[in-house]
């Protein structure tokens, strides 16, 4: 059976995955003509400056999955604001060949799994330490409270990454492996 330290981890890097495998889905990078070095790395550049650099109306796909999250005292506003801040990323080679290209980019980001990972025993403090007469909630708040704190006190890491791009009709797709990669780094710096 799964703990409640096991489902606030496994929630929170499920949701981050889920978010960037379809974000890559859903901006199929779009290019006027077809196979351009020019017009790939545009449109990479476009799709990691839109969560690089999001806006509230931006954060509505982001929240809408860290939500989940909202029931262990996390308001994902805040959640995605402290996990996002600091946020950067370098486009260092594309190669295109073919409807076939890669491109090579660097990721700074916070790792989120570190910041679980230092959570976990004080939460598991909290959980241990609540009672028939405690309110859940009131734990729930003090251990999303914890989570945001390591969130924000998080160190970035740096990770290199190779994306896979393929062209059909007009856009460049990111594939399925480059898109949990992506993630992979978003999520854990990995």
């Amino acid at each position: 059976m799964e703990s409640f330290l096991d489902k606030i981890k496994h929630k929170h890097l499920s949701a981050i995955i889920i978010i960037v495998v379809s974000m890559s889905l859903f901006f199929a990078l779009s290019a006027c003509s077809a196979n351009s070095e020019r017009n790939l790395r545009s449109a990479l550049t476009s799709d990691l400056d839109a969560i690089k650099h999001t806006k509230p109306a931006g954060l509505d796909m982001l929240v809408e999955q860290l939500a989940k999250g909202e029931q262990f005292g996390i308001d994902p506003h805040k959640f995605a604001v402290a996990w996002l801040e600091g946020l950067d990323y370098s486009i260092d080679n594309i190669d295109v060949e073919g409807n076939s290209a890669t491109a090579e980019v660097t990721v700074t980001v916070k790792c989120l799994k570190t910041a679980l990972d230092r959570s976990m025993p004080d939460i598991a403090k909290i959980m241990q330490g609540v009672s028939e007469t405690d309110s859940i909630e009131d734990a729930y708040d003090r251990c999303g409270k914890i989570i945001l704190d390591n969130l924000r006190a998080e160190q970035q890491i740096t990770s290199s990454i190779t994306l896979s791009y393929h062209f059909y009709g007009k856009n460049w797709v990111m594939d399925m492996q480059s898109a949990k990669e992506l993630a992979l780094a978003l999520s854990s710096g990995a």
